[in-house]
């Protein structure tokens, strides 16, 4: 009887031990999925994105711990098809080292082409122009495209005369006045044109040549709300072909933008759009503004009134671009040219939300003078020696910086270079 009770006591400890053993077992388990189904209540997870490996001489870029791909199947698709992309963007920026620009010479006016030659004297001292040293037969072109016929062969062509035009004479930029028709039936010779709607027409044209994808069909797709407002999502979307192309031009030139909206019934609608160039709203005013404070105006949250399901909106830069174009609203809606000043400096500090804290440096100012259909357009410019010039048309004159920054009235576009 005595071994029966002490073999039935054994047994009862064993099976409490074990059932301690276990029910810890279950309960970490048990609290383990609970912080699983938190965690997953929204089904996606991060993935790491990108990372910047040589400065700006890398298609690549990086990415912060609040930069993460959401993990769905098309986030995994676009971001396969952007790295292939972006091994190409890396190669042809790559061919830019060693190779510092050069001097500035003058364009020859070919009827009312100072609004042109203003645009291509800054484009000709961007890291474009960098790209003409680059031998033609490694251009990396689109597929099908007549690279004989093309409007970057007829770049490439200028950029040659430019660099071979002696002090005192001046490169015929009249192929490109030629080819105007085909860039858009509103572009005509001999016609005055605004410089801002020759830029617009003059990328999205290279941009298709230049094209690195191997299709130019968009890449169409219904995003979900949480896609949409993922950053490395976009990022990924655009760089495989959200647009239909991405090239050299959208490498150097273009940036992506964040747009919150506040909804009336509380929910937050996020987005994320590339751009090229950005413009600021300008007013008449006697008072002498900066151009730090236009880019503080356009990052303000904005009462929505066109949306009726739309509290608010703001536009801010999350991801800043190689070159950074920026255009002021020089011109009303009727037409009448704003005259305020603004003060811009020949560096210029941002910091966005992907980048943190970066400096600019100017190297081309775009001037206008008179009214919209009575003006003149110049340029100054920063040599690869770092001297500024003005050109206008034939004629370049040097000047220094702070000749370089005095035209606060008349300046039109202004193009800055991320600083080394």
């Amino acid at each position: 009887m005595f071994m029966a009770r002490y073999f039935t006591l054994i047994r009862w400890h064993l099976f409490c031990v074990v059932w301690l053993i276990f029910g810890c077992a279950c309960g970490g388990n048990l609290r383990e999925k609970t912080e699983v189904t938190r965690s997953t209540e929204r089904p996606t997870r991060p993935i790491t994105g990108p990372t910047e490996t040589s400065g700006t001489e890398t298609g690549q870029t990086k990415t912060s711990p609040r930069d993460q791909l959401i993990d769905t199947p098309k986030a995994r698709e676009f971001m396969s098809l952007a790295t292939s992309v972006d091994q190409l963007l890396g190669a042809e920026i790559k061919k830019l080292e060693g190779r510092p620009g050069f001097p500035v010479a003058g364009l020859e006016n070919c009827g009312n082409t100072c609004y042109m030659n203003a645009l291509l004297q800054a484009l000709l001292h961007s890291d474009l122009g960098r790209y003409t040293e680059v031998p033609f037969d490694q251009i990396h072109f689109a597929q099908g495209v007549d690279k004989t016929k093309s409007l970057f062969r007829h770049f490439y062509d200028l950029a040659d005369a430019y660099r071979k035009a002696a002090s005192g004479t001046a490169a015929s930029p009249r192929t490109i006045v030629d080819y105007l028709p085909e860039l858009s039936a509103e572009l005509k010779p001999g016609q005055q044109e605004d410089a801002s709607e020759f830029l617009l027409k003059f990328f999205q044209r290279l941009s298709e040549e230049l094209n690195l994808l191997k299709s130019n069909k968009l890449l169409t797709y219904n995003p979900t709300d949480e896609e949409r407002a993922n950053f490395l999502f976009n990022y990924y979307w655009i760089k495989a072909g959200e647009h239909g192309e991405y090239s050299i031009i959208d490498g150097l030139f273009d940036g992506i933008d964040k747009t919150r909206q506040m909804k009336t019934d509380g929910s937050v609608n996020i987005q994320y759009q590339k751009f090229n160039s950005i413009q600021l709203a300008l007013d008449q005013t006697n008072e002498t503004l900066t151009l730090e404070q236009l880019l503080a105006n356009r990052a303000k949250e904005e009462i929505e009134t066109s949306d009726p399901k739309t509290r608010s909106r703001q536009i801010t830069i999350h991801q800043a671009p190689k070159t950074l174009i920026l255009q002021l609203s020089r011109f009303t809606a009727a037409g009448k040219k704003i005259t305020t000043k603004v003060q811009y400096p020949a560096k210029l500090s941002l910091t966005t939300a992907f980048d943190g804290p970066i400096t600019f440096e100017l190297f081309a100012v775009i001037l206008h003078a008179g009214t919209l259909s009575g003006g003149h357009y110049t340029a100054n410019v920063k040599s690869g020696n770092g001297k500024w010039f003005n050109a206008n048309d034939s004629v370049v004159t040097a000047i220094d910086e702070a000749e370089a920054l005095r035209d606060q009235a008349g300046a039109y576009v202004l193009f800055y270079r991320r600083a080394p």
